[in-house]
């Protein structure tokens, strides 16, 4: 059983878990990530179990903890480090072998039990977040209780809620969005804003957390079938240089990017309809009034999403670390992913300037 820091051990309902598994006689072995999965931890605790028969790998934590869950089932089944197996990083090719694997979430953020890949950080001067992915890595069983989460706190909250809203918004502006994935991001999105308000405003408020964890669900759902696009292009890059939440990196340059793309999409609305028409969707539920034109709506969204960091208390990048000396280095490795507008250089470094 993967567990993070804290959240199983301050769970309510981690005594009739341990009771429950102690019933049946099953041997378990407990083991904590703190912060985002490493190479090193991960690799520790895959020698320490390889070879000894383990029949599942049970991950109860958020987002992060839920990726070292299906890390450590796949690296159960094979040998050697996983950074040899991760996208852009290593040189060999994982098959799909695994351990069954069970996800428990008890934070709203990454959908990570509805995803085919475990991301894995190393931080520092030379660090990254790569995946290791397949589709087998899909969790045998995901377990989305509302109940779980309710003793998150305020400021987990908010960044993992933030980072499925963006998740969300990315998707359903991809450039390889399509009408079921559409479907789904657009009615999660809608819904998402006022829910993470209120469960910041009070934790146990059950229908708000109940919204959480269903838009967190579905904003995995569409990144894995839709993709995502430039604020993540900036988060996978800035959060391997420096130990800042994933939730935090998304959340607080959000604005700044969907603020540019709404600017620079009603500059060439007559090339980019289609992406305004879904930017004015997304702005809809902002608006007090439905019948606003597509241009306002597209402005509100941007207004709403600037208000929206604010009133959430979001941090900025310089709380962790990131100064202008490192834009050179975060610039030349950040892409676009599935964005549907391109930036220059110099735009990409305002960007950063703005949230800094």
């Amino acid at each position: 059983m993967v567990t993070g820091k804290s959240s199983f051990s301050e769970l309510p309902q981690r005594k009739a878990i341990l009771d429950g598994i102690a019933s049946l006689k099953m041997e378990l072995f407990l083991e904590s990530i703190t912060g985002e999965p490493s190479t090193e931890r991960i690799d520790y605790i895959s020698d320490r179990y390889r070879g000894m028969g383990i029949d599942c790998v049970v991950a109860i934590g958020g987002g992060s903890v839920l990726d070292a869950g299906k890390a450590l089932s796949a690296m159960l089944g094979v040998e050697g480090s996983v950074e040899q197996y991760l996208e852009g990083v290593g040189n060999k090719q994982y098959q799909g072998k695994k351990v069954p694997m069970i996800a428990v979430s008890t934070c709203s953020g990454t959908g990570s039990e509805v995803t085919q890949n475990a991301v894995i950080s190393k931080v520092g001067p030379a660090g990254y977040k790569r995946s290791i992915r397949h589709l087998s890595l899909m969790p045998n069983i995901a377990v989305v209780d509302p109940l779980l989460t309710v003793g998150c706190n305020s400021a987990l909250t908010v960044s993992s809620g933030m980072d499925a809203y963006t998740q969300l918004l990315e998707a359903y502006l991809s450039t390889n969005a399509n009408p079921l994935t559409d479907i789904l991001v657009l009615d999660a999105l809608k819904a998402l804003p006022n829910a993470l308000k209120l469960a910041f405003a009070d934790g146990s408020n059950t229908q708000a957390r109940s919204q959480l964890a269903y838009s967190a669900m579905v904003s995995g759902i569409g990144l894995t079938n839709a993709g995502l696009g430039l604020v993540h292009g900036f988060a996978s890059v800035i959060g391997g240089y420096f130990p800042i939440p994933h939730g935090v990196v998304c959340a607080t340059l959000l604005p700044a990017v969907m603020g540019r793309t709404i600017d620079k999409v009603l500059e060439e609305k007559g090339s980019k309809n289609s992406v305004m028409h879904k930017l004015a969707d997304a702005g809809r539920h902002f608006a007090r009034e439905q019948s606003k034109q597509p241009e306002e709506l597209c402005r509100i969204l941007k207004e709403s999403l600037y208000g929206l960091v604010e009133e959430l208390q979001i941090p900025r990048l310089g709380t962790y670390g990131v100064a202008h000396a490192d834009f050179d280095k975060i610039l030349a490795n950040t892409g676009h992913k599935s964005h549907p507008v391109t930036f220059s250089r110099e735009e990409l470094g305002d960007m950063l300037e703005e949230r800094l």
